[in-house]
C-alpha cells in the first residue's frame, strides 16, 4: 500500500491532494495529516494552514479484512513560511504643495510587492509615494510575495479631502499685469508641456519654459485676447510618480 501527496512543499491554506495507489474497493481509511486533522475519504485533499514540516499517516482496512494496515507518508509535507502583508499610509506635501500619499511598507517575508492604489495607478516599488488627484475614498490593496511563492494580501482605505491639479489659478486678468502658470511648475523643477486652447479647441499658447507664463495674448504677442474660459493641458515628463497629464480651465479678466 503506498499513497503520494499532489506537493511535497506548499504554501499555508494551498490544497494538497493525496491519492492511495492500488486502491482497494470497499477499503476503509483514516488518514492523519499530523496537525491534528483527520479524513476517511479514500483520495482526500487537505489544506495546512500553518507552516512546519508535516508527515501524513494513513491506516487502512481491506473490506472483510480485520488487519490494519499503517503507513507514513514516504516524503515529508514542507508547508513555507507565509509572508505578511501589512502598511500605513502617511499624507504629505511635497515640495510646490503637491499633496501625496508616503505608503510605509512593514510587511515580513515578502520579497516583491505590487500596490493598487485604487486609483487605476499600480507600483512595485517597495515604499512607494503616489498622488491623488480627485478627493475620494480609495481601497489600497497590497499583495506581496515571498521567495517560496506564498502570498499575502493587505487592504485599507485611504481618504482624500481635496481635488489637486497643479496649484493652478482658476482666473487671471492680464490688464492687471497677471499672467498664467500652475503655481507647482514653478517651484517642482520637473520637465512639462504647457498648452492653453480656446473652447473651441484653438492652440494660443504652448511652453515648456516655467519662467515664461502665458500673458493672455496669441503665443504672447499682440492684444489680450477675449475674456472667457480656456482650456490648459500640461503633460509632466518627469519623474515616474508625476509622469502623467493635468487639465484644467482658467478665465481670462479683464
Amino acid at each position: 500500500m503506498t499513497f503520494k501527496a499532489s506537493v511535497s512543499a506548499a504554501c499555508p491554506g494551498e490544497e494538497v491532494v493525496f491519492k492511495v495507489e492500488n486502491m482497494p474497493t470497499g477499503g476503509i481509511y483514516l488518514w492523519n495529516f499530523g496537525d491534528g486533522s483527520f479524513s476517511n475519504k479514500p483520495n482526500p485533499e487537505h489544506t495546512f494552514t500553518k507552516p512546519g514540516n508535516y508527515q501524513v499517516m494513513l491506516s487502512m482496512s481491506a473490506a472483510g479484512v480485520g488487519t490494519i494496515h499503517n503507513k507514513p507518508s514516504s516524503d515529508i509535507i514542507s508547508i513555507h513560511e507565509a509572508p505578511k502583508a501589512s502598511f500605513n499610509a502617511q499624507k504629505q506635501d511635497f515640495e510646490g504643495h503637491i499633496p501625496s500619499v508616503h505608503f510605509e511598507n512593514r510587511s515580513n517575508g515578502a520579497k516583491q510587492y505590487h500596490w493598487d492604489f485604487g486609483d487605476g495607478s499600480t507600483s512595485s516599488v517597495a515604499h512607494p509615494d503616489h498622488i491623488y488627484k480627485k478627493k475620494g475614498v480609495y481601497p489600497v490593496k497590497l499583495q506581496v510575495t515571498s521567495e517560496k511563492g506564498c502570498m499575502d494580501i493587505y487592504e485599507r482605505e485611504v481618504r482624500i479631502e481635496n481635488d489637486y491639479n497643479l496649484d493652478a489659478p482658476a482666473k487671471f486678468a492680464p490688464t492687471n499685469a497677471e499672467t498664467f502658470m500652475p503655481e507647482a511648475l514653478r517651484t517642482l523643477g520637473v520637465k512639462f508641456h504647457l498648452m492653453v486652447y480656446t473652447a473651441d479647441g484653438q492652440l494660443v499658447y504652448e511652453t515648456s519654459d516655467a519662467t515664461k507664463p502665458w500673458t493672455g495674448r496669441m503665443n504672447n504677442r499682440g492684444e489680450v485676447l477675449a475674456k472667457g474660459d480656456y482650456v490648459w493641458v500640461v503633460d509632466v515628463r518627469e519623474r515616474i510618480h508625476l509622469d502623467e497629464t493635468y487639465t484644467g480651465k482658467v478665465t481670462l479678466d479683464r
